[in-house]
């Protein structure tokens, strides 16, 4: 027969569990805030979670979590990343090879948009090897504006899917307020570590 302590421990096991991988970490935070006082092992647990650092401060640097290298990288961020989306920033630099006549280039455009989805599951996998990623899929690629050197893209992918080894993203690449680009991605993880 179950009791209140049994419950307790299996409750706090799968509590713990839960706020132990790094995309629940939305749900971390609230059922941190609103643990259960009456928990006998609350104590315990909340010193256990402080220890567990699950939690990033963003802005993180896309080094190490993508496996492309320059000149071919193109984003410089990850601003936020939580289990709906993830956003990356990337400014447009004169050398970068999807620019021409001082612009991005469509090629550029969708290939920010799959390293925003490398990103994720970059952030998503962290402490582990990065993977290599293809595209398997564009659906709707629409590009509103072609932006000059000099601006910053930001790049959100919605997650729609995500059953390794692959990731559906609905996408939307801005400027400031100004829609640049949107498309549907399908993404597929390798076995090759980059």
């Amino acid at each position: 027969m179950y009791t209140k302590i049994h419950f307790d421990i299996f409750r706090s096991f799968f509590i713990l569990l839960a706020l132990s991988v790094p995309v629940f970490s939305e749900f971390r935070k609230d059922v941190f805030r609103s643990l259960n006082k009456n928990l006998i092992f609350a104590p315990l647990f909340i010193n256990i979670l402080k220890q567990v650092n699950v939690e990033m401060d963003f802005p993180l640097s896309a080094e190490g979590l993508i496996p492309q290298r320059h000149p071919i990288v193109l984003v410089d961020r990850l601003l936020d990343s939580n289990v709906e989306k993830s956003v990356s920033d990337f400014l447009i630099r004169e050398d970068c090879v999807f620019v021409e006549d001082g612009r991005i280039v469509s090629a550029g455009l969708m290939e920010n948009i799959a390293q925003t989805c490398a990103l994720r599951i970059g952030y998503l996998n962290r402490g582990q090897k990065v993977r290599i990623g293809v595209v398997g899929a564009v659906k709707n690629f629409s590009v509103i504006q072609f932006p000059p050197v000099g601006a910053t893209l930001t790049t959100t992918v919605k997650e729609v899917l995500y059953v390794e080894p692959a990731l559906v993203v609905s996408a939307e690449t801005r400027v400031g307020n100004d829609l640049v680009a949107t498309c549907e991605m399908k993404v597929f993880l390798t076995d090759q570590e980059g």
